[in-house]
């Protein structure tokens, strides 16, 4: 039972550090879309609306994965949701690299992007299979 426990943390702990990063990645690209085009190398689109666009959906995508790593039980839905989106995002960028349709400078998130993906879709068989103990959170940190 103590093993599954820090197997929770540690699941808790990748959809929470996820959603801060696509939290903080999208108010990035939400107010200083050239400074991140930049940091990654890449040009700044001629239509910077869809870029800040963007920033706004991986802002709320990332609010709700930081909700759903503290009260997975009450944010299930979400927690399978992000597994579908990681996997979908991985397999985007693993075909857009082979293809080299995207700088090969993103070769380096797919190493982030693929384990995180994996870890993601552990986290939501987990959280579905029949009898998960999944633990509710302390008074005062969720809901």
């Amino acid at each position: 039972m103590g093993r599954m426990r820090g197997l929770e943390v540690v699941l808790r702990l990748v959809l929470g550090i996820g959603g801060l990063v696509d939290l903080f990645g999208g108010i990035a690209l939400l107010f200083v879309p050239e400074r991140v085009a930049g940091l990654l190398g890449v040009p700044v689109p001629p239509e910077v609306f869809h870029v800040r666009l963007f920033g706004v959906t991986a802002f709320t995508l990332g609010t709700l994965y930081a909700l759903a790593a503290l009260d997975p039980v009450r944010y299930r839905p979400v927690v399978v949701l992000a597994a579908v989106m990681r996997v979908a995002a991985a397999t985007l960028l693993a075909t857009s690299v082979r293809a080299n349709a995207v700088p090969p400078e993103y070769t380096a998130f797919l190493y982030v992007e693929g384990p995180v993906a994996v870890l993601h879709v552990v986290y939501a068989l987990w959280i579905l299979a029949p009898g998960a103990s999944i633990r509710a959170p302390r008074p005062g940190l969720a809901g």
